[in-house]
This record gives structure tokens, sequence and C-alpha cells, in this order.
């Protein structure tokens, strides 16, 4: 075994002593404000060492912007903030790192053209005889630590070749490898398969057996009920509440969370009959490569699920819908009349409309007010060659942030102000804003609090109550069985399963995703 590699100075014993004696992390009195907006107010919160603390509550409660001046991507604007009992004022993340702490966020910091085992040791390459990079070394101490967190790859392969549970592993290998002692997780599995989120769980369990101190953020109750020693609950910018997890339940932690206890979803009307025509029907659709021989039909006030494991094809399907990307086979018909060549311009045209996967990507211009993002899908339509209608842009954006309940300051708000839910909620008005007649929604409750997420379900319902068709791509199987009339499930780019609302379970989804199917299951598209 190689030496094990480090980067600035090592404590003493009587520092590291002092440290495990120490709360990790203490915050007393900090607020933090920004323009036009009080995102933390006077908090005072303990994490102890070496234990697991999840911080939960819904998007803009203030977490975020707590692990962010813990991990000193900016100062507060009051208070005070010690780490091992020593009060510290970060200048940048590097003053953090120093400190032993790391962050890893559900986006991943990776240099995509570096290898794991460079981007493991970015900034603190070994060298021999001071001069030469021990290259030997390096690929050494990294499979070594990744091995040991369960994620064995090759150290050469390049950070973009990753899948994003990889990708995960090498940061948290990056840390280990720093020493860090407390180390930041900001919505880890919020874009991981099941398999690969039971992964990186038993790689938090290293975490906590080598002594580390995690704070762990996440929407996803099972994994903090599985992981957390304690919970910390934020509405609003305040911290409300810190619980043993031992001692607690789902239904007080969403409480805490709005304030209020959490009403019933409310019913959906009947089932949809599917008797008439659909509105969209698609036929032997593939992509070399991609997905083969796919076949469906959609139905006005049908809300149909596609389920299936991340990388399963689903979303290239939708976005092969569309017309953003090209079909090689198969054909698209909207109304019984076959779509030639389709195009995003010539789809929305026919009335569809795709909220896609990732909103801050491709479904938002985020420095842009809120009324220019819920204005850009539909510009084209209402206005002249260069002359925009402002007087009619101010009068729909009122009308979805009131129909959506979208909380913002004011419309001119930036976009990038706003929490997930309401990113989200500006992304669905935009395209209602074209009158289409089927909307897809690609991932919609993605890294967003549970009350945004029934918010958002509500919003569905209401418009498949309206005769919209929807079709929902969702990796959260309880999502699909509270909102779909149907269910198709993809696995490796084929067509796998169907179901009906009464048909399915999340037994029957999870088996159907892995390949394993029960006799009950269709075994062929319904007609």
């Amino acid at each position: 075994m190689g030496p094990r590699l480090h980067a600035g100075r090592k404590p003493t014993r009587v520092e590291r002593r002092r440290s495990a004696l120490n709360p990790a992390i203490e915050v007393k009195g900090l607020s933090k404000s920004f323009p036009g907006v009080q995102a933390l107010k006077n908090i005072d919160l303990t994490i102890r060492t070496g234990e697991v603390h999840a911080l939960i509550g819904q998007n803009g409660a203030g977490k975020s912007t707590l692990i962010k001046i813990m991990a000193g991507a900016f100062p507060p604007s009051e208070g005070t903030l010690l780490v091992h009992g020593e009060p510290v004022r970060f200048s940048e993340p590097l003053d953090a790192i120093r400190r032993g702490i790391v962050t890893i966020s559900q986006e991943t910091n990776l240099v995509p053209t570096l290898s794991a085992s460079e981007n493991i040791f970015i900034g603190r390459l070994p060298l021999r005889s001071g001069k030469r990079v021990d290259w030997a070394l390096m690929r050494r101490e990294s499979s070594r630590l990744l091995d040991e967190l369960g994620f064995p790859l090759d150290p050469d392969t390049k950070a973009a070749e990753l899948s994003v549970a990889q990708q995960q592993g090498v940061e948290i290998a990056r840390a280990l490898s720093r020493e860090a002692d407390i180390v930041i997780m900001d919505e880890p599995t919020s874009a991981l398969a099941a398999r690969e989120v039971e992964r990186l769980l038993k790689a938090v369990d290293q975490l906590k057996a080598r002594g580390r101190t995690i704070i762990y953020v996440s929407h996803r109750f099972d994994e903090v009920f599985r992981l957390a020693d304690r919970m910390s609950v934020f509405r609003e910018g305040m911290h409300v509440a810190t619980l043993d997890a031992s001692s607690t339940n789902r239904d007080a932690l969403v409480e805490l969370m709005i304030g209020r206890a959490m009403t019933a979803p409310t019913a959906r009307r009947a089932q949809v009959v599917c008797s008439s025509a659909p509105v969209l029907a698609v036929e032997g659709i593939g992509r070399a490569g991609v997905f083969e021989d796919i076949s469906f039909s959609l139905h006005a006030g049908e809300i149909l699920a596609l389920s299936g494991l991340v990388g399963s094809g689903r979303t290239e399907i939708v976005r092969a819908i569309f017309g953003a990307d090209k079909l090689d086979t198969g054909r698209i018909m909207i109304d019984g009349k076959v779509v030639p060549q389709p195009r995003p311009n010539k789809m929305v045209a026919l009335g569809l409309a795709l909220a896609p996967e990732d909103r801050k990507r491709h479904g938002l211009v985020l420095q842009m007010p809120v009324m220019d993002n819920l204005s850009l899908a539909s510009i084209a339509r209402r206005a002249g060659i260069y002359i925009r209608r402002f007087g009619a842009e101010v009068s729909a954006g009122r009308r979805y942030v009131k129909e959506l309940s979208i909380r913002t300051p004011r419309l001119s708000t930036p976009v990038i102000n706003l929490s997930g839910g309401n990113q989200q909620k500006v992304v669905i008005g935009k395209w209602l804003e074209t009158k289409p007649r089927i909307l897809i929604v690609d991932e919609p409750t993605r890294g967003i609090d549970i009350a945004a997420k029934a918010d958002i379900f509500e919003i569905l319902k209401a418009l498949a109550d309206d005769g919209m068709a929807i079709i929902m791509i969702s990796s959260e199987q309880s999502e699909i069985l509270q909102v779909a009339d149907r269910t198709i499930v993809i696995g490796e780019g084929r067509f796998v399963a169907e179901f009906t609302k009464e048909e399915a379970s999340e037994a029957k989804l999870t088996q159907a995703a892995f390949g394993r199917l029960p006799p009950t299951i269709h075994e062929e598209p319904a007609t």
C-alpha cells in the first residue's frame, strides 16, 4: 500500500483530541440577506463530530444558503461560524477546504477531460523527488480509495466517460484523499437510479465509520431515515427544530417543514376512457443505438407515465417525439395525421410542449426575469416581427404566478433566485402559454421538496381534468402510482411492459425495470 496523501498541515495530537471533544460545526446567530431576500434569520445550530446530520426543508427554506456559507461560497451577513470550536470566516471555498470541509453536490465538480485519478488529486499531484509527478502512486491511491468506497473503476478513465454515480464516487474519494473531517452532501442521489443510490448510501456509511462528520441535504425521506443520526428542519430561512431520527416520523417532519399538516391529495376524476381516437400515437419509432421499436398512444385527459431506470432511454424517446432529436425509424401521428420530419417549432405549432429534464440548462434562462422566462416559448406567436407586447406578457405573467402559485417577489425577479419548485412552475407556465394540447414533463419533481411536489401533481391533475394529454417521466415510483392513469416501462431503449392504474404496483414497476417480468405483466402495448 502506498503512503496516504493529504493536503496541508496534519493536525497535532492535541488538535485532534480537541476536535473530537468539540462540535464539528457550530452556527450562532447566523443571518444572510441578498437584495430583496432574507435567506437566513438568526440561525443557531450544532453539528456533532462524527454524526450524520440531515438538513431538511422546502426549497427556499435556507438549507442551501447555510451549506454554502459553511463551504466558503459567501460569508454570512451576521453571526458566527465555528469549526471544531474555533471561529472562522471564509473568504473563498479554498479556505473551507483547508479547514477540512468539502462539499459534494448533485452537480459534480469534476474536470471532464481529466482522468478519475487526476480529479481525485487535482491541485495536489504527488511528486517524485519534488519534481516529477508520481503517476503510479496516484493511480494506486485512487484505486484503493475507490475500491474501499465500493466504486471499482479504472483510475485512468476520463470523468466524462463515467456514470453520474461513478462521478459521485470520485468526489467522495477526493474528499477522503484530502483527509476532510466534514463532508457536506447536497442532494447527491437526485440523478441516480435505485442501485446507484444504494451504493452511494453505503459509501456514506463508510465515511461515518471512518469518523467523518456528514451534513446530508435531501428531499428523500427514505435516505434521511436510513442515514441520519439527527435532523434539523428549516422553514422560511429559520431553524425550526433539531430531532433525533429515532424519535420522529415523516408526518411530524412534514408538519414542521410547511407549518401545517399535509392535506390529502385531491382525487382524480374517473379513469380516462380510451375508446376515442388518440391525440398522439407513435408507431415503431427508433434511433440507432439509443432506442428501438417504441409504440404507444396517448388520449385527451390522460396522464401516461414512462417508468424505468435512469439511462433507460425515456428522455431520448420524448426528445425525439418533440423533434429535438432525429428519428431513424417509425412515425409520429397527431390527431391521426403523420407528422413528417418532426421539428420542435413544428410540434409546438401542432400543440405539443416539452418541459425538459434539466430545467436550469434547457428550460430556463436563469439570469432573465420570471416574466421573460414565462414568455419565451410564446413570444414568436404573440409578437410582431420585432415588437414585443409587454402588456400582454405582464398580464400572462401575473395570471400564471397566481394560477400556478409561483412564489416570487415580483415578475422582474431573476428566475435564478427562485427555489427549484418555483423554477419548475415557471417552466410549466412558459409552455402553458403556448396553449398546448399535449404536455410532456420530464422528471418534473427532481430536486424539489415535498410540498412543491404536491403542487406540481395538483397542476398536472388539473390540466388532465381539463382535457390535456400528458406524458410524465419519473424515476420515483411512488409519484407514478399517485398520478398516472397508465404506465409504460422502458428498459435499455425497449418497450418492456404496460400497466393500467389498477395493475400498477411498486413491485411490478421495479421487476419490469430490472427485466424480471411476472406472468401478469402485459407483454405487448395495448392497441
